[in-house]
């Protein structure tokens, strides 16, 4: 594809049922990330446009990464060189690798980087949060990419509506509102312990009068 001038057209092989066995997709395009490692669909690759959204997160895109410390989601790929095969090296702008994500993932303490943490520090794709506290930081890495939790999130979490939180934020700093997220009971869970023990109490009640009878 390059010719004489030298220049490639970088992009993905996505497995499809074709001749070929792939479909090139490139930046701008959608792709289907339902059983990647099979080749016996057709239509992974959309060329700039999107899929049928579902109710499952299975659209990707493509997104190059320079492989370099740490890596950066860049808009284009790097030139091809002979250490395209090296991995993560400490050279800047050398070789570009391809992102790979299927959805946003929950992350703890992201700047905790030499500390040593029990339990995982990242989940799956479209598992839930990490339990709200006072002491921890949590974030959400997409698209190479990790981001904390604004406190309005971390209020939605504990289960409070956004005209809640709209009154909780007047006059309140960040620090206060994480702290008084990480502090709280969540609201949906209190409610759920608090229906339970109602049924049981009538229950009981009920179970008395009969007896009384």
């Amino acid at each position: 594809m390059g010719g004489k001038t030298g220049l490639y057209e970088v992009g993905i092989p996505i497995k499809e049922n074709t001749k070929k066995g792939y479909k090139m997709a490139y930046p701008g395009d959608s792709i289907d990330l339902g059983y990647a490692n099979l080749n016996t669909r057709r239509g992974r690759v959309g060329h700039e446009i999107a899929h049928t959204l579902t109710t499952e997160s299975q659209q990707g895109t493509v997104h190059f990464v320079d492989l370099s410390v740490p890596p950066l989601v860049t808009e284009h790929a790097r030139c091809l060189n002979t250490r395209q095969d090296s991995s993560i090296h400490k050279h800047k702008g050398e070789s570009s690798g391809v992102l790979v994500e299927t959805g946003p993932r929950a992350i703890l303490t992201p700047d905790r980087l030499k500390k040593r943490q029990n339990g995982r520090r990242m989940k799956e794709p479209e598992e839930p949060m990490f339990t709200i506290t006072a002491t921890d930081r949590h974030g959400v890495v997409y698209h190479g990419r990790i981001r904390r939790l604004i406190p309005r999130e971390c209020l939605r979490l504990q289960g409070y509506y956004d005209s809640q939180i709209d009154q909780m934020i007047v006059g309140m700093s960040d620090r206060q509102l994480y702290k008084q997220a990480g502090n709280g009971v969540t609201v949906t869970v209190v409610e759920a312990i608090g229906r339970n023990l109602k049924a049981v109490d009538e229950e009981l009640r009920l179970e008395d009068a009969v007896y009384a009878d």
